[in-house]
């Protein structure tokens, strides 16, 4: 299922400018318990969510992330086909639930363990 999209960006204010200008999303924030976490919103609904990075942290882009049923049997599953990761879970990172792989073609993306409530 698809479950998230985030942007990471060197340049938050530049980044909700040209959306907002382009589609029409504003900015926003989310509390969370390690900050404010800023996202896209359409209508009051929140779109995408925006990661601040610094230069050769990452690559700015959109990373898009998977919901998966069970996150440790879709590691394993693509490793098997060639994936691979690019970061294991992290407790610290909402509750380890999130890792980031690599498809065989070099395209990255995260993949995330839905609550059982959204499989």
């Amino acid at each position: 299922h698809w479950a998230w999209a985030e942007l990471w960006t060197q340049d938050l204010e530049a980044s909700f400018d040209f959306y907002a200008a382009t589609v029409g999303w504003e900015g926003g924030t989310w509390d969370r318990p390690d900050g404010e976490y800023p996202v896209f919103l359409s209508d009051g609904e929140p779109r995408a969510g925006l990661v601040p990075i610094e230069g050769g942290e990452w690559e700015p882009g959109w990373a898009p992330y998977v919901g998966v049923a069970d996150l440790s049997a879709t590691i394993e599953q693509a490793k098997a086909l060639g994936g691979q990761i690019l970061f294991q879970p992290d407790p610290q990172v909402d509750a380890g639930l999130i890792a980031g792989l690599i498809d065989p073609t070099g395209v990255g993306f995260l993949i995330y363990q839905l609550p059982e409530n959204q499989r």
